[in-house]
């Protein structure tokens, strides 16, 4: 299988309620031969950052909210970005 990156924008949600600076650029990166499993998420910045997510996590978050987030969810119903 070949390697999949996406661009898209995401909310980086922190405990802090005036740090919302918005979305921000991120690069999904998918690898099923490296890791089946997970998704690199990188971030914008000079320093190369990145996150590592699990795909399952990821899917619920786009069907429904988790955990009282202040943020919603992408497909779900109700939810709003």
């Amino acid at each position: 299988m070949s390697v999949v990156e996406q661009y898209a924008r995401a909310h980086i949600v922190t405990d802090d309620a005036d740090e919302d600076a918005g979305a921000v650029p991120v690069v999904l990166r998918y690898d099923p031969d490296d890791d089946p499993l997970r998704v690199r998420v990188a971030l914008p910045g000079g320093a190369s950052r990145e996150w590592i997510v699990d795909r399952e996590l990821l899917e619920r978050g786009l069907l429904s909210p988790r955990g009282g987030a202040r943020y919603g969810c992408g497909r779900a119903a109700g939810c709003r970005p």
